[in-house]
């Protein structure tokens, strides 16, 4: 019975991703048994999606990033004060029967693409509009930003888009700020763009508007649960 609870669960995550003002990408959503039927597989394979570390913040989604009606699961944990995201990802199968891995860090740890997670409960779940952008060939790009700090006189943030095409995840820098403090307090910021050449605050804010100015621009929302892989 409880693992039953936990596929419903997973299946409100499911609904959840999409549900902003209008969904990222106009397409036929699989019937009600296809995905019961995608969910048990996820189940089944929750040791393989299951966060490495359960000692800081860590969570999971299910969703249909590029809306081929195939779910996918995410596994996101946050690490240190640094507050150091990694997530990794899997899709299910063309023919429904398992999970094929389309994001995981590199070795170190370090890297890959970010998609918004931090704190939840089960009572209190993430409901995120999420900023998106579909282009011509149908690519969804969603907006995210990762923030981590070194200390507490150096603060970094980056503006992502985070897309899915052909079989993986992966992310495109649009701008970056470097905000940095010296001995006596003065703040000093820096921002680029994606190529590295120097913006102001004020560009940087509106990066992401004028790198996809001219794409229809929709929301979605990411359902974030915890704990989901308990018995």
């Amino acid at each position: 019975m409880k693992s039953i609870k936990i596929c419903y669960a997973l299946l409100l995550a499911v609904f959840l991703c999409g549900c902003g003002q209008t969904k990222p990408v106009e397409t036929t959503a699989p019937d009600a048994r296809a995905i019961e039927a995608q969910l048990t597989t996820i189940w089944d394979a929750r040791e393989t999606w299951r966060v490495l570390e359960e000692m800081d913040g860590w969570c999971y989604a299910v969703t249909d990033l590029d809306g081929n009606g195939q779910l996918e699961i995410l596994s996101s944990e946050t690490h240190g004060t640094g507050n150091y995201t990694t997530l990794r990802a899997w899709e299910v199968s063309e023919d429904g029967s398992s999970l094929n891995p389309i994001a995981a860090p590199a070795e170190d740890g370090a890297g890959g693409p970010v998609l918004a997670s931090g704190y939840y409960s089960d009572e209190n779940p993430s409901k995120e509009d999420v900023e998106t952008y579909t282009d011509g060939s149908g690519i969804t790009y969603y907006i995210q930003t990762d923030i981590n700090k070194d200390g507490a006189a150096h603060y970094y943030e980056t503006k992502l888009a985070v897309f899915l095409k052909d079989g993986k995840l992966d992310s495109q820098i649009i701008a970056t700020k470097q905000t940095d403090y010296d001995a006596s307090g003065t703040e000093t910021v820096t921002c680029q763009d994606g190529s590295g050449n120097t913006l102001s605050e004020d560009d940087y804010e509106n990066a992401v508007q004028l790198h996809f100015a001219g794409l229809p621009q929709k929301n979605a929302t990411f359902g974030w649960l915890t704990c989901v892989h308990t018995e």
